[in-house]
């Protein structure tokens, strides 16, 4: 019967704290749909030529590893 009670106990518990992230998460969401409704309206226009689409590292970077090399550093930490 105790172990019992315990198991509720901690499932109430749990219940209650999973609840009050439920309502925080409701806060912030509507802070922030507030934030957006207010400052969001406000366009900033970019040049096209200021727009970049090449990722993290373009093609043409010293630095970029391809995917055998991502591929074989994945193998060694077992994924």
């Amino acid at each position: 019967m105790t172990e019992v009670l315990m198991a509720q106990d901690y499932q109430d518990l749990t219940g209650q704290l999973i609840n009050k992230v439920m309502a925080l998460l409701k806060h912030l969401e509507s802070d922030l749909i507030e934030l957006v409704t207010r400052f969001g309206s406000k366009k900033i226009a970019t040049p096209q030529s200021e727009v970049r689409l090449n990722g993290p590292m373009h093609e043409s970077h010293e630095e970029r590893q391809n995917q055998d090399n991502v591929d074989s550093l994945l193998s060694q930490f077992g994924f």
